[in-house]
């Protein structure tokens, strides 16, 4: 019976599938290593030993048609004999020409696999340059333009500085981890497993050369629209700003012209490779195996990346308490001079510092929270909370309100009883007098009454609700995509974890901000 038609995304994950079998938690290595074949690029696998580096290769191998490896240990003895082909001795004697006998070697391979490959000697290093980059080998006097689809390099340290390797570690754009195995549940199935699994990869799956250069051809053609060089740029913006750190040296956070443009075109093969005729963010999650140059750089990259794909949901949320907290203080009005009214410095988006008018009580940090603050009365004492907030720093002062205390008072740090007392331009805590920290703080503070009144205007709370959920709308699309119900079949689930961390975060300031606002309108 014919084999079913498959959709391109259907044939990669029935590969990808075939290639981990009978192997656990490698899943993400063969699919990232098959991606790099389609882009026509090579990935370098960073672990210790036993850790199924040089399985990967024998069996991404298997997916291509009639396909040659070529599988080689260096050490610091290796010659290029080793790994190109000896010189043919018939033909240095008999046409006075030095050439390799290159059948069997690295130049005749579809898949190659080096393993320790920074112990090798300059010699074949040079020779990897132009193997790597252009596909080519000079043999001779003659440029052998080379079958080989992948080379993967291994090894269980990174390039050691001033040896003049980061010429050559910059050719493996794709670079990822290695690890032993995690999960308990599949230690016991390899550990119960007899024998070695036999990989077959039926017929109708494997990767012709002509089938693979159709879709090298049409990952070519896969757009890369404007939303995604936008996170691109946020992503180049804070390598440079990370690259400025204290004690790094020039390269750590350095990516060359050469390894964007070749970024581009991977997420281009991963996009074509998951159905899709443009790049979209989950794509863009690659670049975490790609921009990162030390074991050190590796997190920060990672943050870099996640943190760039909600960059513009980000700002978009800072600035809205800004707006708040100019409807609730009277910012953006004008004085009887014509000057704009100065603001609060806002903490956290709910919160304004007291600083001590004399140095009496003070050095600890007060923050109020800014709603409460609007609230005093003028010339009246009331009273109020304080308890210590771990992630302002400091301690919290409320207005007391028996209905907002939540049951579990316990669970408040430190909680205890305060007097407060409002003058025009500052308030007494316990007495100890304090002003609210301004973003100009030679400007007179707003009037209370003005205060008062921004918080009852309800047009304005309408139109700041509908801005916040315009921002939960793209705030939510985003998550979807990338962490809810990803689809890319290149993407592991350590970099869904990543972005899952921060959605949390962002997901728990939107609700806050939300009914921040709600309870403006009432």
């Amino acid at each position: 019976m014919k084999p079913k038609s498959l959709s391109v995304p259907q044939h990669v994950k029935q590969l990808i599938a075939c290639m981990g079998e009978g192997v656990w938690e490698k899943d993400h290595l063969f699919a990232l290593s098959l991606l790099a074949a389609v882009a026509g690029e090579s990935i370098f696998l960073l672990g210790p030993p036993g850790t199924g580096k040089s399985l990967v290769a024998r069996r991404l191998k298997e997916v291509f048609a009639d396909a040659k490896a070529f599988e080689y240990l260096m050490s610091r003895f290796s010659t290029p004999d080793e790994v190109f082909g000896p010189v043919s001795i018939g033909k240095l004697r008999e046409q006075d020409c030095y050439e390799r006998h290159t059948e069997g070697y690295l130049p005749s391979a579809d898949v190659v696999f080096l393993d320790e490959i920074w112990k090798a000697g300059p010699a074949i290093q040079n020779t990897l340059l132009t193997v790597l980059n252009e596909r080519i080998f000079l043999n001779g006097s003659r440029v052998e333009r080379l079958p080989m689809k992948v080379l993967i390099a291994a090894s269980n340290e990174l390039p050691k500085e001033d040896e003049g390797l980061e010429a050559l570690w910059d050719r493996f754009l794709v670079r990822a981890i290695s690890n032993c195995m995690e999960s308990e549940a599949a230690f016991y199935k390899m550990m119960r497993q007899q024998g070695e699994v036999t990989v077959h990869i039926p017929p109708h799956l494997q990767l012709t050369d002509e089938r693979l250069h159709a879709w090298q051809e049409a990952a070519r053609a896969v757009a890369l629209p404007d939303e995604a060089l936008k996170v691109i740029s946020a992503i180049r913006k804070e390598l440079a700003r990370l690259a400025k750190g204290e004690g790094l040296e020039p390269l750590d956070y350095y990516t060359s012209d050469r390894r964007w443009k070749k970024a581009a075109n991977l997420m281009r093969a991963s996009a074509f490779l998951n159905g899709r005729t443009e790049v979209d963010f989950t794509d863009l999650l690659l670049l975490r195996h790609v921009l990162w140059n030390k074991a050190e750089c590796m997190e920060p990259v990672m943050q870099a990346v996640v943190s760039a794909l909600f960059a513009d949901v980000q700002a978009a949320m800072d600035a809205l308490p800004k707006k708040l907290a100019g409807q609730a203080d009277g910012s953006g009005t004008a004085n009887a001079g014509g000057e704009a009214e100065s603001t609060y410095r806002i903490y956290h988006y709910f919160y304004v510092r007291l600083l001590p008018i004399r140095a009496t009580w003070s050095a600890e940090n007060l923050f109020f929270f800014l709603k409460d603050y609007g609230k005093l009365p003028l010339e009246q004492k009331v009273k109020g909370i304080a308890y210590a907030d771990p992630q302002l720093g400091g301690q919290v002062i409320r207005l007391f309100d028996p209905n907002a205390i939540p049951p579990q008072t316990d669970q408040l740090q430190g909680l205890r009883p305060v007097s407060l007392m409002r003058h025009r331009e500052s308030v007494l805590v316990d007495g100890v007098e304090y002003r609210p920290e301004m973003t100009k703080a030679s400007q007179p503070m707003p009037s209370v009454s003005r205060m008062m009144s921004g918080l009852l205007m309800p047009d304005k709370s309408c139109r700041h609700e509908e801005e916040v959920q315009a921002v939960r709308a793209e705030f939510d699309r985003r998550k979807d995509l990338l962490a809810d119900h990803n689809r890319n079949t290149f993407v592991s689930s350590l970099d869904i974890k990543a972005v899952k961390a921060l959605c949390k975060r962002m997901d728990n300031t939107l609700n806050a901000l939300e009914v921040h606002v709600k309870s403006m309108g009432k």
